[in-house]
C-alpha cells in the first residue's frame, strides 16, 4: 500500500481524478471552437440571463442585488449541471423562479438547440465558468442599452 501525503492511496478521494478528467475532455472540446461560434454562445448566454433576470425581478427579487444572484447561481449551475438544459433548469429552481415566461422560454429554447447541433455541452459550461464576469457585463450593458432605449422612445 504505497502512501501519497500520508494517506493510504485507497482513501484517496475519487472525485480529484473524475474531475481532471471532465476538465480535460472539456478543454479538448474546447479546441475545435472557434472565436465566432464562442461569441455565438455567449450571445445566446447572454439573452438567457437576461430572460432569467427579468422573471426574477417580476417575481420580487432584490432589485439591489440582483446581478451579485444572477452571477453567483449561473456559476453554481454551470458546476453542476452537464447540459444546458440542466443549468437552465439550476439557475431558475437557483433563482426560485415558479415558471419561465415565453422569452425566457425562447432563449434556453435557442440555446439548447444551438449547443447540441455544435455537440458542445461541456465546452460551453466551461466558457461559463471561466468568462462569467464578461457574460454578466456583456448582460448589464445590454439590460441598461434597453432601458435607455425605452426611456428615449417614451415622450
Amino acid at each position: 500500500m504505497a502512501l501519497r501525503c500520508g494517506l493510504p492511496s485507497e482513501t484517496k478521494p475519487r472525485w480529484r481524478s473524475a474531475r481532471r478528467a471532465n476538465a480535460w475532455k472539456r478543454r479538448r472540446e474546447e479546441v475545435g471552437l472557434d472565436e465566432k461560434v464562442k461569441e455565438t454562445l455567449r450571445t445566446l448566454t447572454v439573452e438567457v440571463l437576461l430572460a432569467m433576470r427579468a422573471a426574477y425581478l417580476a417575481n420580487g427579487g432584490n432589485a439591489l442585488k440582483h446581478w451579485e444572484q444572477l452571477q453567483d447561481r449561473a456559476r453554481s449551475a454551470a458546476r453542476r449541471s452537464q447540459s444546458p438544459e440542466e443549468w437552465a433548469t439550476a439557475l431558475a429552481r437557483g433563482l426560485q423562479l415558479p415558471a419561465l415566461g415565453s422569452s425566457a422560454s425562447r432563449a434556453v429554447v435557442d440555446l439548447v438547440a444551438w449547443v447540441a447541433e455544435l455537440g458542445c455541452a461541456s465546452a460551453w459550461l466551461d466558457l461559463i465558468e471561466r468568462e462569467y464576469g464578461l457574460l454578466i457585463a456583456m448582460a448589464r450593458l445590454c439590460a441598461e442599452e434597453r432601458k435607455a432605449a425605452r426611456e428615449e422612445g417614451i415622450p
